[in-house]
């Protein structure tokens, strides 16, 4: 899955500029097919960089180690399992943009897709179905922030999401700036 969820970012990506891969304890092939991707990260002018813990420390804290290593204007979470579509960063930016806002996630579809252009085929049909709708809820399994309201928010902790979360409810405890 991290496989194939770095190639589509490799492929589809834009204004990306560094991307770090949390390893969170991995007791299979992980470590040997991140290395894979450092020369091709390179070939594009991206920072790559693995972070490897010992044990899975959990969701958050994963999410928070990333966060504190970015240094770009904007910081997105991306679990594994995830393929990005084409110009997916550029989309996201440009609704930002567009909405005056310091976060986004897409809606997605969680199902069965052979190969990343039966995918595309989904997104682009879903797109057509619901372009006048609006999607209130979301799964975090992509979040976009701008760095410069994670920094501005105040939270209960440190880092952008409690790290006594392990698996779910990793985007509760963000809170409005008021």
């Amino acid at each position: 899955l991290t496989q194939q969820c770095l190639e589509s970012v490799l492929k589809h990506s834009f204004q990306v500029k560094e991307v770090f891969v949390i390893d969170n304890g991995s007791r299979d092939d992980t470590p040997e097919v991140l290395k894979k991707f450092i020369p091709l990260f390179q070939s594009q002018h991206i920072h790559f960089e693995v972070v490897t813990n010992q044990n899975n420390l959990g969701f958050g804290r994963a999410c928070n180690q990333g966060i504190r290593r970015s240094t770009g204007e904007y910081v997105v979470i991306l679990n594994n399992d995830t393929w990005v579509m084409p110009k997916w960063d550029q989309v996201l930016v440009g609704k930002m943009n567009e909405h005056t806002v310091d976060c986004i996630g897409p809606y997605f579809y969680e199902g069965e897709a052979a190969s990343e252009d039966a995918l595309l085929r989904l997104a682009h049909d879903f797109t057509q179905r619901n372009r006048n709708s609006v999607r209130k809820h979301f799964v975090p399994i992509l979040m976009m922030f701008r760095k410069s309201a994670l920094d501005q928010l105040r939270f209960d902790h440190q880092g952008l999401f409690d790290e006594r979360f392990f698996v779910t409810y990793e985007d509760t405890d963000v809170k409005e700036q008021m």
